[in-house]
């Protein structure tokens, strides 16, 4: 069965988690550097095949007041590179507010240090992303 690929976008690096193959559970599963569009672009289409993704839920980065942070553009430019590239993978976006800090709390929790594993943060956020739209998409 496909799976649901969730995208914790940075700057310096994006967040992959991937769903069970029922589309129930998400979990945090690595990060790729962000080293250019690209790269970016050629290094998820890679996964979307070797996973079996039929959607890629993204992490839509909004200020505490709604509105859209500045990076929200280079989402939206990964956004329509990929589905310029792969027209039938579905492309959704869920509020990511507080994903990062929850994230980092989790770590927190178990006795790691966050600052030191940011790599791990992101991929957890990614999960967090992908675990809140799983489960509007069973409440909706």
């Amino acid at each position: 069965m496909p799976r649901y690929l969730g995208i914790d976008f940075g700057l310096a690096r994006v967040g992959l988690a991937l769903s069970d193959s029922m589309g129930i559970i998400a979990q945090p599963w690595r990060t790729i550097p962000n080293d250019g569009l690209e790269s970016l672009v050629e290094r998820i289409c890679r996964i979307i095949q070797e996973e079996n993704i039929s959607d890629i839920v993204f992490g839509k980065p909004l200020h505490l007041s709604g509105d859209e942070s500045p990076i929200f553009l280079n989402i939206k430019e990964l956004m329509n590179a990929l589905s310029r590239t792969l027209p039938e993978i579905g492309m959704h976006l869920i509020d990511e507010r507080f994903t990062s800090v929850e994230a980092q709390n989790a770590i927190h929790t178990l006795g790691g240090k966050p600052s030191r594993d940011k790599a791990k943060v992101d991929s957890i956020a990614a999960s967090l992303i992908l675990q809140a739209f799983l489960e509007s998409k069973d409440n909706g």
